[in-house]
């Protein structure tokens, strides 16, 4: 029986020193192989205090911004099969066996997270209906990246992850109807219009999700949802121990990809109801303490934002500018215009008001919120765009003073967003483009335009900028110097045609080297000049 015993015990031993080998000749193969890719990953930020948090969505900000031994992110790129990598504490290995490798000096990478949970991939994800534990919302933080990438940095890749979900924090707080030591809140159930994501859209579809408790306080993360003033948006269970009722608050609120959503919630005997909510960005990775508290304006994408302003456009004739106006006082509110419900929806918290012209100041339509900030939707596609060959009231506009109210941290797409034939002038430099990645015709047809100063703009995720400037005649001086970039394979097609006008463009060396020999159709004379206004050579 011993030898028996011994001869297991030996087998056991040979297999296991015969798979350590294999990791080990795995694991040599992948760190000497000169074509192997390697990565890091963060979140929506190259900062240091960055992090690809797994979610620790309930922990603290230095926490959030931490790696965790065991994360995973699956990495795809020109059709290679995906591969999952693992964060061991140090470094992120590939699965045993296989690694992506570097076909060419610049390949396109798509990456995701979770990994094998809630039916998740580079396009698809079902939000969770329950949240029992700290692991079901940190499967439920899905995220996503796409980037073509070079093998100049030793092989070596940076996967800037961007969260998809929105997280909802409910504080709640029992009034003075009930005795404190009879009653307690058991639970929180969170309503939403949409279900999740497919083929890289959100779905839209009624969805409960059970909210998960920690220290009196409530988690969720949804898909971003859209605003509906008639659905249940908070379901509330209170108990005194034997008994218990449910409470429903009203009125699902409008949400976007990468923010965090505090809300306090006041239960009485008969009604519950929530204040206006802290809005933060979750896309760092730094919710905590000692953040600011904003609190934001939720705009519709870019198309809805559109035919909503231009009902009130049409109804007041003769308005050439546009303006954002936050912070306004309840007296304020109370005497500007809702807008025109319910063909076109605007948030609740988002009004109007008319200014006659005045000296040179012309006709302006205000929109105002009582607000701190208002919050760009994902998309603005031809979110400020008149009609085109059809003219519309749009495009008698002549400027638009976005006030430093705006923040639009969370735009992916700014395609087609000021095709708008009436601009003479634009001031975007309160604009944060770092998510962004199309301004595909951007301001296609404004022949109105003599200069566009982008210099501002951070364009290292934008993959398309074809026809970016496309019949902008009157255009004579464009800076896209500063930290406005190229990233490698950007699609620059048809990038200045018909511009005719154009006599500078100014940009960075990194830029020069990129355009100079791209068929950007620039038009006539102009030529590509360093910040400074001298001629690269």
């Amino acid at each position: 029986m011993r030898t028996i015993y011994k001869n297991i015990v030996l087998a056991a031993l040979a297999f296991s020193a015969l798979a350590c080998t294999k990791e080990d000749d795995f694991a040599s193969s992948y760190l000497s192989d000169p074509n192997a890719v390697h990565i890091t990953a963060q979140v929506g930020t190259n900062e240091v205090t960055g992090g690809f948090t797994r979610s620790n969505p309930l922990g603290t900000a230095e926490e959030q911004a931490k790696f965790n031994s065991g994360d995973a992110i699956a990495v795809t790129a020109d059709g290679q099969d995906a591969v999952t990598y693992t964060f061991d504490g140090t470094a992120w290995t590939p699965e045993s066996g296989k690694y992506l490798k570097w076909e060419s000096s610049n390949m396109n990478f798509i990456a995701w997270y979770p990994v094998g949970k809630n039916n998740s991939s580079a396009t698809n994800f079902s939000v969770p209906t329950e949240y029992t534990e700290d692991n079901t919302i940190a499967d439920a933080d899905y995220m996503v990246y796409t980037g073509t990438n070079s093998n100049t940095e030793g092989n070596s890749i940076s996967l800037t992850m961007v969260r998809k979900m929105v997280r909802i924090v409910i504080e709640p707080t029992l009034n003075e109807q009930f005795p404190s030591n009879e009653y307690s809140i058991s639970g929180i159930k969170v309503h939403a219009n949409t279900s999740g994501y497919y083929v890289g859209n959100l779905q839209t579809g009624t969805i409960e999700v059970t909210a998960l408790e920690q220290n009196g306080v409530y988690y969720a993360l949804l898909a971003p949802t859209t605003a509906d003033d008639n659905r249940t948006f908070l379901t509330v269970t209170v108990t005194d121990g034997t008994n218990s009722q449910n409470l429903t608050v009203k009125g699902i609120p409008a949400t976007v990809a990468g923010n965090s959503y505090e809300y306090t919630l006041t239960v009485g005997k008969t009604v519950a109801t929530v204040g206006t909510p802290t809005v933060k960005n979750w896309n760092g990775g730094t919710i905590g303490e000692g953040e600011a508290k904003v609190v934001s304006c939720n705009l519709p994408e870019g198309k809805t934002f559109n035919l909503a302003i231009l009902k009130e456009l049409d109804d007041n004739p003769g308005v050439k500018a546009i303006k954002f106006v936050a912070n306004l006082s309840a007296d304020e509110m109370n005497s500007a215009k809702s807008f025109t419900e319910p063909t076109y929806i605007m948030p609740s918290n988002s009004k109007y008001r008319i200014i006659d012209a005045i000296g040179t100041n012309p006709k302006t339509l205000e929109i105002c919120t009582d607000a701190e900030v208002f919050m760009f939707n994902s998309s603005c596609y031809r979110m400020f765009t008149g009609g085109g060959s059809i003219f519309t009231n749009w495009d008698y506009i002549t400027t638009i003073d976005f006030g430093n109210c705006v923040n639009t941290s969370n735009v992916e797409s700014m395609t087609e967003m000021f095709y708008c034939s009436g601009l003479t002038s634009l001031d975007l430099s309160s604009f944060n483009t770092s998510n962004v990645t199309s301004m595909k015709f951007m301001f296609y047809w404004s022949p109105k335009l003599t200069s566009i100063d982008l210099s501002s703009f951070n364009t290292s995720n934008v993959n398309d900028m074809s026809y970016m400037f496309q019949r902008c005649s009157k255009l004579s001086s464009l800076n896209l110097a500063g930290e406005f970039k190229f990233i490698d394979n950007v699609n620059v097609k048809g990038m200045f045609s018909s511009t005719g006008s154009l006599v500078n463009i100014k940009v960075n060396e990194d830029g020069y080297k990129y355009l100079k020999d791209k068929d950007t159709s620039k038009g006539n004379d102009a030529q590509y000049v360093k910040p400074d206004g001298t001629p690269w050579t």
